[in-house]
């Protein structure tokens, strides 16, 4: 009799529990759906390691989700592709679905650059020093390439990997062959590189200068972007855009016959930092009042879409946030 009155009570305790979880996932999706969430994308240094979170929130400032995990580093840079948020840095390499919302880590690596080719994704390991000297390699999914120096910036194009080193341009095959080692010692302390209209250039300071196969050449001078520091992105009609912090700008540029074009221009609020609303196709501002624990999340012509308080503690930082409906 006692064992049938176990059975009977472990029957009922376990029907409780799935109506349980069938409520709260109702809910789950009712609130996802009907309500505006972003993601909160934190850092905090806890007993010496580094928890990375990914907190999700309603335009209530309710959090109703959060996704955390341990590392040797914080992952403070990001780009989108698609659907997904790439966050990365110190801490690794993370996948966030914009959509289902849920994020998964991809390597444990010190990732500095993340770029798509063809939907098909490259990032920068920068190991660092070690015994046999620097070491620093480009990889894809299933392969990598390797070299003895600190990468500034790199694009691939034609089956070549254009990486540029501190002070060298380096252009390499698929095969890891160093195929050409340009000097670039006259150019400057720093460049990046700029992609645009299927053509790539080196930026400095005071230049432009166009990557043809294994050599380069003299554009233009450089009257646009002053931040070397700079993103550049494309919008969903492929329009290309350059947000330059320096100038507190966002540029759309095109590339004439000898020269770089401003076709548009919008002022950024020094106030805001510059992210992406999934749902808006666009960027998004937002400011973060610590003393407050505060958030203002806001279109670029400074239309509130958002402002609420949030539960954030002393060693947390906040590296990121995103409207994702």
């Amino acid at each position: 009799m006692k064992i049938k009155k176990i059975y009977k009570f472990l029957i009922i305790l376990l029907i409780i529990i799935i109506v349980l979880l069938i409520k709260s996932k109702s809910i789950y999706v009712f609130e996802t759906e009907n309500k505006q969430i972003y993601l909160i994308q934190i850092s905090s240094i806890n007993s010496g390691n580094v928890v990375n979170k990914f907190q999700y929130y309603n335009e209530n400032g309710k959090i109703i989700k959060e996704e955390k995990f341990e590392d040797s580093g914080d992952v403070s840079y990001s780009c989108t592709n698609m659907n997904y948020i790439y966050s990365f840095g110190p801490g690794g390499l993370y996948k966030t679905d914009s959509i289902n919302m849920e994020t998964i880590k991809l390597s444990d690596e010190d990732i500095n650059i993340v770029k798509f080719y063809n939907n098909k994704m490259y990032y920068f390991v920068n190991n660092g020093f070690k015994s046999n000297g620097y070491e620093s390699k480009i990889c894809t999914e299933n392969e990598c390439i390797k070299v003895d120096f600190f990468i500034l910036d790199f694009a691939i194009y034609n089956n070549k990997y254009y990486i540029l080193g501190m002070d060298s341009l380096y252009v390499y095959n698929v095969s890891n062959d160093l195929i050409k080692k340009i000097d670039l010692s006259d150019f400057g302390a720093y460049q990046k590189i700029l992609e645009i209209q299927n053509k790539i250039f080196i930026v400095n300071e005071s230049s432009f200068y166009e990557i043809k196969e294994e050599k380069i050449e003299f554009f233009s001078d450089n009257n646009i972007i002053k931040d070397l520091n700079f993103k550049s992105y494309k919008n969903s009609k492929g329009e290309q855009y350059i947000i330059d912090n320096d100038m507190k700008k966002i540029l759309k540029i095109e590339l004439l016959d000898n020269s770089m074009n401003i076709k548009e221009e919008k002022d950024i609020s020094s106030q805001f930092k510059i992210s992406y609303a999934f749902n808006l196709n666009e960027r998004i501002g937002y400011r973060i009042d610590y003393e407050k624990k505060e958030i203002i999340i806001s279109e670029l012509n400074n239309n509130i879409l958002a402002k609420f308080n949030i539960n954030i503690h002393r060693n947390e930082a906040i590296f990121k946030i995103y409207k994702l409906k």
